[in-house]
Order: structure tokens, then sequence, then C-alpha cells
């Protein structure tokens, strides 16, 4: 196994990003659009989102940040923190490049994180479970690993045709800075993010929202302006994902979440990106609802608590 030199950890610079993503790539080659369907395999949120940072820039990630060895040698490693609320990270590595006892050094050195409490490890792939779950300390703090989500990662190559178009009361547009509350507040995982991030996310990265034309009784549509109330929406969030899938209870089964997750990926394949979703094995609903919109599964990944070793749950 060829090691490198254990050091701390250090903000990637912008100029770094294209090489970065590169290594990462070499490792993640499924990673960017091709035109060859039949040959997909594993994607790696850390990609996506060192990719969002290639295309719209470092502070496209703000608040997050892209940590990476200060070793002068240049490995894959990359980390991204915080993601979302506080102790959230997501991490890509090599274990061809970085030992677990590496690891270990180079996840105590991220800033402001207190191993003493839970640390959420997101997306993390089942090829690097393993080496997680060898660590038996991290920053001096005796740990323990425990899965807490499972699921597996789907991308889209090529579109599906929707059957059906949207009734006329309906507008697909973007999503807006004042719709962050709405989407957070409706977003099943919203205690692993903040209303400022998702804020953040909707104005800085492509977005739809789908709106109901809500005219007053007795004017016609053409008479007078109407109010537009959002009924549905999808966004893509900076772990180079969409997600946030969610469309209102009165509004379900008209196709309103099939128009928006097919208008967003499209946007998305314009931008250069590959489309991905994360799901739940258990979200059957969710697994159906994407294949039908001709996304494949990729690989397993996880979602993952690390705790000190003294603690129960």
């Amino acid at each position: 196994m060829a090691t490198v030199n254990v050091a701390d950890l250090r903000p990637v610079k912008e100029t770094e990003l294209h090489a970065l993503k590169e290594r990462l790539a070499r490792h993640l080659p499924h990673s960017l659009p091709v035109s060859n369907t039949d040959s997909l395999t594993p994607q790696q949120v850390v990609y996506g989102c060192v990719s969002l940072a290639v295309r719209y820039g470092l502070h496209s990630l703000q608040p997050a940040s892209i940590l990476v060895p200060a070793a002068p040698r240049p490995s894959s490693l990359t980390i991204i923190v915080p993601t979302g609320g506080p102790q959230c990270i997501e991490v890509f590595w090599s274990t061809e490049e970085h030992t677990p006892q590496e690891m270990a050094h180079y996840l105590s050195c991220i800033p402001h994180l207190d191993w003493s409490q839970p640390v959420y490890i997101l997306s993390l792939l089942s090829a690097l479970l393993p080496s997680l779950q060898s660590q038996a300390s991290i920053g001096g703090q005796q740990v323990q690993v425990q899965t807490t989500f499972q699921g597996n990662l789907y991308s889209l190559q090529v579109p599906a045709t929707l059957g059906k178009e949207l009734l006329p009361k309906y507008q697909v547009t973007s999503l807006r800075e004042e719709d962050a509350l709405q989407v957070w507040t409706n977003w099943e995982f919203n205690d692993l993010d903040s209303v400022d991030n998702m804020s953040n996310d909707i104005t800085r990265f492509p977005s739809v929202g789908i709106r109901e034309h809500n005219p007053e009784d007795g004017v016609s549509l053409l008479e007078k302006k109407t109010e537009k109330t959002l009924v549905s929406w999808v966004h893509l969030s900076k772990p180079g994902w969409i997600g946030n899938t969610f469309t209102m209870p009165q509004h379900r089964r008209k196709g309103l979440a099939g128009v928006a997750t097919l208008t967003l990926a499209c946007k998305v394949l314009q931008e250069g990106l590959l489309p991905f979703v994360f799901i739940g094995n258990h979200n059957i609903a969710s697994i159906k609802f994407h294949e039908a919109l001709g996304f494949k599964r990729q690989c397993e990944a996880y979602t993952v608590k690390v705790v000190p070793a003294e603690a129960t749950d």
C-alpha cells in the first residue's frame, strides 16, 4: 500500500479544483455524463460537491469548505465540512493511498468538530466502511461507528419522457430565496441542515418550483395578475445531488414531482453535471418513482454516526 506523509488539513484553492476533480475521477471515472448507459459504476457524493465548486466557484459552497491534506504529495482524500448542521461531514479517500491510522489523524484535524459528541458522515461508500469501522479512536476520543441510514445512489443519463402535461393552472419556475423556509420545513431530514444553508443552495444552484395560479373569485387569468403558490419542488444541494423532492398533499398524483425532477435533471445535464439522488433502501416509493424517470442504481452508500465508545443509543 502506498502511503503519504501525514500532515494537517487545509482548504483547497480555487486553482486546485480541476486537478482534485481529476484525481477523484481516477477512482470514480463514472462520475461524468457518458453516452454508454450500460456501464455505470458507483457515483460518489464528494465528487459531486467538487464538481459544483468547479462549475460555480468555491464561494458557492459557503459556509461549507473543501479540505485536503497539507502534505506536498497530492492524494484523493477530500473532506467536505460542514455540509449542513454542526457535526456533519462528507469524506472520500482511497484505501490504497491512506492507512486507517492516517485517516484517524486526518479526521481528528477537521476544524470545529468535537469527537466527544456524535459526528455524522453522510453518504459514505460501502467500500470505505470497513476502514472507518476499524478506527478505535479519533482526536484522542475512543469511538465506535454506527450505521444509521443505508441506501443507494442512482444516476440519470437519459431522461424519460412523461406521458402527460401539467394542467394550465400550474407553472414551472425556479425556487426563490423566500421559498427556503417552506422547503426546509417540509424536508424529512431538516435536522441535518439549516434554513440559511437551504437558502444558499436555492439561490446558488439550479432548482425547480411548480406554482399554482390562484385567481380571485370571478376573475379570469387573463383579466388580472394572479397569486402563485408554491406546491411542488426539487433542488440541487451542496453534495451535488438532486433532493428535497416534495409536493403538497392536496396536489399529489398530478405528475408535478415527475415534471419538476426531470426539468431539474435536464438543467443539471446542460450544466455538464450528472444528475443523481441518494435514496434509502426502505423508501420503495421513491425508488420506483426515480426508476420510472430513468434513474439507474449505481452503488450502496451509508450515513454513519461516529459516537464516543461509552455512548449508548
